[in-house]
C-alpha cells in the first residue's frame, strides 16, 4: 500500500491532488463521470494529507491553527461522510493516517526518527498506542517535507507491519482487539522479525530503496533495489523476499533482474499483484529509456520483462503502471505544465485528458486512487476560493457490469452454483456449493464461509470450510464442488450469502493463490418445501469442558449464569431466545467439566411457516456442536467449550413422577390391604426382607455406574451402605448370641436347621429384622396357607431374650440407612441431567422401603393392639 504526503498549505491558498489510474487495454472505452462529493470545511482547517484503502474508503486529515488535535473525515464509496476528533496533541507535524478497516483508523508519527503508531476507533476513541520501531526518513535537502518508507498490510483482524531500521528490514505481526468486547483494549505483537543481507545498503538517502507489495493469501513482500559492482561495471540488481501470512521466516531474496548502467540509476518504483493467479509485476524507471514491468512468481521464477519507450522524467508529476483488475494495463503520467494525464499502454500514448489548472505538488503518489474491483478511479480536490474539496467518481467503463468477473469482483469467476440471488428450496441433504473458474485451479488453505443476514441484515456464521477439508471440499479441473451440512441452511424465508477467502484455491499451472469472493456478493435465498411437523418441548444435555487457563469461565457457569450461553446457543442456530432454557447443570467428577440441560420449547403459537420444531432443532443442534469447528460453536464465549463428541443428547425420561408416586402408592395400599385382611403380622417380615435384599442390589448397582455422575456423591453412597450392615452385622451376632445361650429350645432348633440358621444370619447383616423370618410359621393356622417346606423351615421357637431388641435395631434402622440412602437418592435426582433407569428403580426401591418399614411398625403395632383387646 503507498500513500500520499502533501505540504501543509493554509486556507485561501489553493490545493490540487490529482491521480489518475486507467485501465489499458487495446480497445480502451470512454471514461463515464460517475459522482461528485463535496464539502466545505472551516476556514481555520488546513488540509494536510489523504489516502485510501483497495475498497475505496478516503480518509482526509486535517489540522487547525493553535490545535494540536487531529480532524479526519471517511468518505466511502457510497458518498456519506464520517467525521472523526482525535483528542491527543502529537509532538510532531510528522505524521501518515491509514485506515484499518470498517473500525479503526491507525495514526502513524514520529517521535525524533523513531515511529509509532495511534490506535484509534471511528469515534475518536484511542485504543493503543504501539512502538513500531521503524526510521522515519527525511526525504533530503530538496523535499517538502518528512517522509516515512513502510508497508502495512490488513488481513482480517490482523494487520502487518514493515519498514527499515538501521539496514534491516524489519516486521511486525499485530492483532486488532475485539471493538465490541469492553475488556479487549489493546494490540497484541502477535510476531516479529528482521531481514538483513550484507548485499543491501537500505539507509541510502533520500529515502530506504524498499518498496513493499500485499501477496494474495494475506502476507506481503518488499522488492529492494541494490547497485552493485561486478568486474569494474557498476549494475542496478532488484531482488525481492516475501512473507507469507503465517510465516515468520521471509522466502528469498530472489534476483528479478539486473542492468549494467553507469551513469543512470535503474530503481523499482513500485509492485503490485497480477490479480489473475499469474504472480506479480513491479515496475521500474530509467530515465531516458523508459519503464520496464517485470513478471514473477512468488517462487522467485521470472515470467517476463516487458519494456515501455517512455521517457517518464520529461514530466514533472509522476506516473505509475501496473496490471489491471480485468485484464491489461494501467499506466498514467500527470503532467503540471499543460493540465494532461496521458494514458498509455507498451506501445505508447492511448489518450489524453484535460484536467482543471492547479499549482500544488505532491509526490510518493501511486495506484491508491483506483478502485480496482469497481472498476472506477476518484479525482480528489480541495479549493481555494470555496474552502471546499470535491471528490468525483468516474468508472472506466471497460467491463461488461454483466460479466461475471465483474458482478463477484474476481477476474478469474466464470459463474456459482446457486447463482446470485437465486432460492434454495428445504430440506435438501445433498446441498453443495460450486464456484466455476477461468482455469485449471487446485485447493489451497483458504476458507469458504456461509452467514445468514438476520432481520437487521447482521451476519450470523453458519459454516466455515477450509480448502484443506478434502471430506467437504472437491476440485474437478476447473470447479470446486462444496458440501454443506443440513443444518447450515436450517431456515425457511431467509437471506444466506457467502465469502470465499483469498487463497481458498490456486492456479494449477503457478501455484499462485487466486482471490476470493467479498461479503455482499454471493447472496441468495431459502424456502420450505412444506412446514415442519408439530413438536413437544425436549430436554437436551450438553457438555462443557474447562481446563486450568478457563477457570473463570468455568466458575462463572457453575453460578448459574446461564444468560450469556444461552444468547450465545440462540445465535449461533438461530433460533429465538424465548424458546431456550437452560434448566440446570451437572458438575461432572472429572475436572472441570459441566453438564447442562437444555428446554426446548415449541414455537410462540405454534407458528411452524417461520419456526423449525423441536425435533429439527435437536437435529440441527447436534450437528452443529458435532461439527463446531466449522461454525460459530468454536469462537463465542462459553460455547467454544462445548464437547464435540458429545454432541447434544437428548434427555430420557423413563417415568414421569406423578407416575412413579401412584405405582408405588397402589404397590402399598395393595400390600396392607391382604395384610390387614389376614392379620398376617409375620409376613411382614418376609415382604420386607424381599425389599431389602432388592434395595441392597440396587444400592450396590447405583454405587458402582452412577454415584460417580455428582462429585463426593460416592463417599457418602458407599457409607450409607457399609456402615448399616457393619452394625446389623454387630446387632445380630450379639443378639443371636444372646439367644442360643439363654434359650435351650432356640439352641436346638439351630442345632437342627443349621442351614436356616446360616442363612437368616447373613440377611440380619443387611436389616436385624430379618432374624424375625426365623419364627414366621410358628403360629401360623391359616387353612388357607399351603406352605409346607417354609413351614418346617421357619418356625423356629420364639425369641426369649432379643424380641425387642431385634424391633428397637430395626426402628434405628429407618434413620441409620432407609432415610439416608433415600435422601441420596433425591440429591441425585435433583442434581443430575440425564437421569437413566438404575436410579429411578434405586428412587423407587428406597421410597418403598422406607414407607414399608414405617408403616410396618404402626401396622404391627395397631394389630397386636386390636388383638389384645
Amino acid at each position: 500500500m503507498g500513500f500520499s504526503n502533501f505540504q501543509s498549505i493554509k486556507s485561501k491558498k489553493f490545493i490540487a491532488i490529482i491521480v489518475l489510474s486507467l485501465l489499458l487495454h487495446l480497445t480502451l472505452c470512454d471514461i463515464q463521470y460517475l459522482k461528485s462529493i463535496n464539502e466545505d470545511f472551516e476556514n481555520d482547517l488546513t488540509f494536510e494529507e489523504y489516502n485510501s484503502n483497495p475498497n475505496g474508503m478516503i480518509l482526509l486529515r486535517f489540522s487547525k491553527t493553535n490545535n494540536n488535535n487531529i480532524y479526519l473525515r471517511i468518505v466511502p464509496v457510497n458518498g456519506s461522510t464520517i467525521y472523526i476528533t482525535v483528542n491527543k496533541s502529537f509532538p510532531t507535524s510528522k505524521m501518515n493516517t491509514v485506515i484499518l478497516n470498517e473500525e479503526y483508523i491507525l495514526i502513524l508519527y514520529a517521535v525524533k526518527t523513531n515511529t509509532f503508531g495511534l490506535l484509534s476507533s471511528w469515534t475518536g476513541n484511542i485504543i493503543d498506542i504501539i512502538d513500531l520501531e521503524i526510521v522515519w526518513y527525511d526525504t533530503g535537502p530538496k523535499s517538502t517535507g518528512p517522509s516515512l518508507s513502510y508497508g502495512l498490510f490488513i488481513n482480517k483482524d490482523v494487520f502487518s507491519f514493515a519498514g527499515v531500521r538501521e539496514n534491516v528490514v524489519i516486521w511486525k505481526r499485530f492483532k486488532l482487539p475485539n471493538i465490541s468486547d469492553s475488556n479487549d483494549r489493546n494490540v497484541i505483537l502477535i510476531t516479529e522479525g528482521s531481514f538483513s543481507n550484507p548485499l543491501y545498503n537500505l539507509t541510502l538517502n533520500p529515502i530506504p530503496r524498499v518498496k513493499y507489495f500485499q501477496l494474495i493469501d494475506g502476507g506481503f513482500g518488499f522488492a529492494i533495489s541494490y547497485r552493485n559492482e561486478k568486474n569494474g561495471y557498476k549494475i542496478d540488481e532488484i531482488y525481492v523476499n516475501f512473507l507469507e501470512a503465517d510465516a515468520t521466516e521471509p522466502l528469498g531474496p530472489y534476483l528479478l533482474n539486473s542492468f549494467k548502467n553507469e551513469s543512470i540509476r535503474i530503481e523499482v518504483d513500485g509492485c503490485i499483484n497480477n490479480f489473475d493467479g499469474t504472480g506479480y509485476t513491479c515496475t521500474t524507471y530509467e530515465e531516458g529509456s523508459g519503464s520496464s514491468q517485470i513478471r514473477f512468481l512468488s517462487t522467485g521464477a521470472v515470467m517476463s520483462v516487458g519494456y515501455t519507450n517512455i521517457d517518464i522524467y520529461s514530466y514533472n508529476f509522476g506516473s505509475f503502471f501496473y496490471p489491471n483488475f480485468y485484464g491489461g494495463y494501467i499506466g498514467f503520467i500527470v503532467n503540471n505544465n499543460d493540465n494532461k494525464i496521458d494514458i498509455y499502454d507498451y506501445y505508447g500514448v492511448i489518450s489524453s485528458s484535460e484536467i482543471n489548472k492547479y499549482n500544488g505538488s505532491s509526490y510518493n503518489v501511486k495506484n491508491i486512487n483506483v478502485i480496482q474491483k469497481q472498476n472506477v478511479f476518484w479525482i480528489l480536490q480541495v479549493f481555494e476560493d470555496n474552502d471546499n474539496y470535491a471528490i468525483n467518481y468516474y468508472s472506466l467503463n471497460t467491463i461488461d457490469p454483466s460479466d461475471y468477473r465483474y458482478i463477484f469482483q474476481n477476474p478469474n469467476i466464470n459463474n456459482t452454483s446457486p447463482s446470485i440471488n437465486d432460492t434454495i428450496y428445504l430440506p435438501n441433504e445433498n446441498l453443495q456449493l460450486k464456484i466455476n473458474y477461468n482455469l485449471p485451479v487446485i485447493l489451497s488453505t483458504g476458507n469458504l464461509t456461509i452467514y445468514q443476514y438476520d432481520e437487521k441484515d447482521n451476519l450470523i456464521l453458519r459454516q466455515i470450510i477450509s480448502g484443506q477439508n478434502y471430506d467437504y471440499c472437491n476440485v474437478l479441473n476447473d470447479t470446486v464442488s462444496v458440501k454443506i451440512l443440513p443444518s447450515t441452511f436450517h431456515k425457511g424465508y431467509a437471506k444466506f450469502g457467502v465469502r470465499v477467502d483469498n487463497n481458498f484455491v490456486k492456479s494449477r499451472k503457478t501455484k499462485e493463490p487466486l482471490l476470493g469472493i467479498s461479503e455482499n456478493i454471493w447472496t441468495f435465498s431459502t424456502q420450505l418445501k412444506e412446514q415442519d411437523e408439530p413438536a413437544d418441548q425436549l430436554i437436551l444435555s450438553i457438555k462443557l469442558n474447562f481446563n486450568n487457563a478457563s477457570t473463570a469461565y468455568y466458575d462463572e457457569i457453575n453460578s448459574q449464569k446461564f444468560g450469556q450461553l444461552e444468547n450465545e446457543l440462540s445465535k449461533i442456530m438461530p433460533i429465538n431466545q424465548t424458546r431456550l432454557k437452560i434448566n440446570r447443570i451437572q458438575n461432572l467428577n472429572d475436572d472441570h467439566q459441566i453438564l447442562i440441560s437444555i428446554a426446548v420449547n415449541k414455537p410462540y403459537l405454534n407458528d411452524y411457516s417461520m419456526e423449525r420444531n423441536t425435533e429439527s432443532v435437536k437435529k440441527d443442534l447436534d450437528e452443529l456442536i458435532k461439527n463446531k469447528d466449522m461454525n460459530l460453536i468454536s469462537q463465542e464465549k462459553f460455547t467454544r467449550f462445548i464437547d464435540k463428541s458429545y454432541g447434544a443428547t437428548l434427555t430420557p425420561e423413563f417415568w414421569s413422577i406423578e407416575l412413579i408416586v401412584n405405582i408405588v402408592l397402589i404397590a402399598l395400599v395393595i400390600i396392607i390391604y391382604c395384610l390387614l385382611q389376614y392379620y398376617m403380622i409375620n409376613y411382614f417380615f418376609i415382604i420386607e426382607i424381599i425389599l431389602i435384599v432388592y434395595d441392597l442390589i440396587l444400592d450396590i448397582t447405583f454405587l458402582l455406574s452412577n454415584a460417580n455422575d455428582i462429585p463426593g456423591l460416592y463417599i457418602y453412597s458407599l457409607l450409607s451402605i457399609i456402615i448399616p450392615i457393619a452394625l446389623n452385622t454387630i446387632v445380630t451376632l450379639y443378639l443371636l448370641c444372646q439367644e442360643i445361650k439363654y434359650n435351650e429350645n432356640f439352641r436346638d432348633w439351630c442345632h437342627d436347621n443349621t442351614v436356616t440358621i446360616s442363612s437368616c444370619t447373613i440377611l440380619s447383616c443387611v436389616d436385624v429384622e430379618a432374624l424375625h423370618i426365623l419364627n414366621t410359621f410358628i403360629n401360623d393356622d391359616n387353612p388357607n396357607l399351603r406352605l409346607g417346606l417354609f413351614k418346617a423351615l421357619f418356625s423356629a421357637p420364639e425369641f426369649e431374650k432379643i424380641t425387642k431388641w431385634v424391633t428397637y435395631a430395626g426402628f434405628f434402622n429407618i434413620f441409620l440407612e432407609e432415610i439416608p440412602q433415600f435422601i441420596i437418592q433425591i440429591y441425585y435426582q435433583k442434581h443430575v441431567i440425564i437421569y437413566t433407569i438404575i436410579p429411578t428403580l434405586t428412587l423407587i426401591s428406597s421410597f418403598v422401603t422406607l414407607c414399608f418399614g414405617v408403616l410396618e411398625k404402626i401396622i404391627i403395632k395397631f394389630i397386636k393392639y386390636h388383638k389384645n383387646k
